[in-house]
């Protein structure tokens, strides 16, 4: 089980561990300063708005808490934040999913698939993709983000962003444990 490091912890060390770059969910790769960056504005606006850390997942858009019914002990174990990465690596709107599109107008946001948890210290836990992120129930099924120590350590997988798989059964990263 991967243990979570705070985020202003010994130099060259963090919650990736030592010097590494970032987590890969399927095709696409979020550098550990944008998760960071994510983790921060989370955390900074959880200070002036507690009541987003309690809402639920209909409130606030996609499923914010996984239960003990996903089996995810990573996930389960921890009195964890669950949030949006958009894939240019920026967090979800927590204040407010209307953005304005190029022509001015306003319109909702939609929150993908993966996923970045934050423990109740503002720790980087790890990330994971939701599977089933289209899909409106409580629980869903999911596949955690792997670590890469470097750019190069990047996979290039078979399955594009956009085709998730959705019968087979998640694998598992180094930080979920199967049961």
């Amino acid at each position: 089980m991967a243990h979570a490091i705070p985020v202003n912890a010994e130099q060259n060390q963090d919650a990736f561990g030592v010097t590494n770059y970032g987590f890969q969910c399927f095709d696409r790769v979020y550098p550990k300063f944008h998760v960071y960056a994510a983790a921060k504005h989370f955390c900074d606006v959880i200070k002036s708005r507690s009541d987003l850390r309690f809402r639920n997942w209909k409130d606030v858009g996609y499923r914010n808490k996984f239960y003990s019914t996903t089996n995810d002990d990573f996930v389960t174990k921890f009195k964890t934040s669950i949030l949006p990465i958009l894939e240019d690596g920026t967090l979800y709107p927590v204040e407010s999913r209307l953005i304005k599109n190029s022509a001015g107008e306003k319109v909702k946001i939609g929150p993908g698939p993966d996923r970045l948890v934050i423990d109740v210290h503002c720790n980087v836990v790890g990330a994971f993709s939701d599977l089933d992120y289209e899909i409106n129930t409580v629980e869903g099924r999911v596949k955690g983000c792997k670590v890469l120590k470097s750019i190069e350590d990047k996979v290039s997988p078979s399955v594009s962003s956009s085709n998730l798989p959705r019968s087979s059964s998640p694998s598992r990263s180094p930080f979920i444990r199967s049961s």
